[in-house]
């Protein structure tokens, strides 16, 4: 096995105290909160407090594999995120929204190893796109979500999988590999719905399975569809199946 190393940086404004594994993962993960904000100003608190949160991260990585053709690769991750509680700002009973965008660039050793997780979960083709935008409302104990979804930003995601090398931001190589997406960095337009009860995660989706996207914005609805089902206790141990309508069936665990 090639030796390989690898020097993170996460580029923040306003620096705070932070766990030493914080920016060991993608800031595309859910669930990722930085250190310090890149979006810093005065009115922010202000905002926050009506429903409006504005988030910047930017990730830069440093690898080294003396082995490979390509000795030192240099790359990063730019994410600026909108999320808006409409609930707060305008009625309680109504839900949130979100849009998110990803910026990347240089390259990986991913791009030489061929490795199906790739070095990082920041690793992506170098482009800006636009990567989720939905709004989801709550009726009743069901949450339902639509509009341009990551299958890995809801489902088969396991916190203690999201360590630095061999990263898919916990979602597993199994399922990316086989079906390719709607993942990170581009999503796809679909509907969820869950529902939560104590440390019981029910789960449900339907995604456009075919990507047909210009900058991560839907250019058409592709013939095939993706659905997907899953069940967890407490987040962290679940079962899942999946249908694709051109790749066929998958299980996880």
């Amino acid at each position: 096995m090639r030796a390989l190393g690898c020097l993170l940086v996460s580029v923040v404004l306003l620096p705070a105290a932070a766990r030493g594994d914080e920016f060991a993962t993608s800031p595309a993960r859910p669930g990722y909160e930085a250190g310090g904000k890149v979006f810093s100003f005065a009115r922010r608190a202000e905002l926050q407090e009506r429903g409006f949160m504005l988030e910047g991260t930017y990730a830069f990585e440093v690898f080294g594999a003396p082995q490979l053709a390509d000795t030192v690769t240099t790359g990063g991750l730019f994410m600026v995120e909108l999320d808006v509680d409409v609930g707060r700002l305008a009625h309680r009973r109504l839900g949130a929204l979100r849009i998110s965008t990803a910026s990347t660039h240089g390259g990986s050793p991913t791009d030489e190893l061929l490795d199906v997780h790739g070095a990082s979960g920041n690793t992506a083709p170098a482009g800006n796109r636009l990567f989720e935008a939905w709004y989801e409302q709550p009726i009743g104990p069901v949450t339902v979500r639509g509009g341009i979804l990551a299958v890995d930003q809801e489902f088969n995601y396991a916190d203690p999988t999201t360590t630095l090398l061999g990263a898919t931001f916990g979602i597993t190589s199994q399922f990316s590999y086989n079906v390719g997406g709607p993942l990170y960095p581009v999503g796809t337009p679909g509907v969820s719905a869950r529902y939560e009860e104590g440390k019981v995660l029910l789960q449900a989706a339907i995604y456009d399975g075919t990507q047909s996207n210009t900058r991560g914005i839907p250019t058409d609805v592709g013939p095939d569809t993706l659905v997907l089902g899953e069940a967890t206790w407490d987040r962290d141990i679940g079962v899942g199946a999946w249908h694709h309508s051109e790749r066929g069936n998958g299980v996880y665990a």
